[in-house]
């Protein structure tokens, strides 16, 4: 399924700092996290802080991203279950954190195995609860900025309620 889901979309959530993709894999030339960090500086954007929702520390070494000087943050996240609080407010907590104190007008990376339904589900969750975004609009947001729409109903009903 990973070779169904386009890497980037390239666009942030439009009028945040947020930009979302699938996992870069370090052990294919396809889309690694090098090649995320050059796509992005050659349209002028530079990631700050990668968020990693996967559920598996096997995928690419971190230490990829924190050489370029981008903090990495591991957000051990199961899939198809609706997040717990105390990880909704983590993941809210370090977004804002970063947003707040980076001067740079560097971008929040996010990804989970294919950055469209644990992914979407946080940043919608973000979206509403940070930003003030109805859900709709929120999900909207998410499904243009990825080029992809968030899928699992269970995570949809959960942010409309």
């Amino acid at each position: 399924r990973w070779r169904d889901y386009s890497t980037c979309n390239w666009t942030p959530i439009e009028g945040q700092r947020i930009i979302i993709f699938k996992t870069p894999l370090s052990n294919v030339n396809m889309f690694t996290p090098t090649d995320l960090i050059e796509q992005l500086a050659q349209r002028e954007m530079k990631l700050g802080l990668v968020l990693d929702f996967t559920f598996t520390t096997r995928y690419y070494d971190p230490r990829e991203f924190t050489a370029e000087g981008i903090i990495y943050k591991k957000m051990m996240c199961a899939g198809h279950v609706i997040p717990k609080k105390k990880d909704i407010k983590r993941f809210e907590d370090e977004v804002k954190n970063f947003l707040e104190n980076d001067k740079t007008g560097s971008l929040v990376g996010i990804h989970c195995t294919h950055g469209v339904n644990r992914t979407g589900y946080m940043v919608c969750r973000y979206l509403i609860d940070c930003c003030g975004y109805e859900p709709e609009k929120a999900i909207e947001a998410f499904n243009q900025a990825r080029g992809h729409p968030l899928e699992r109903e269970n995570y949809l009903e959960d942010l409309k309620k």
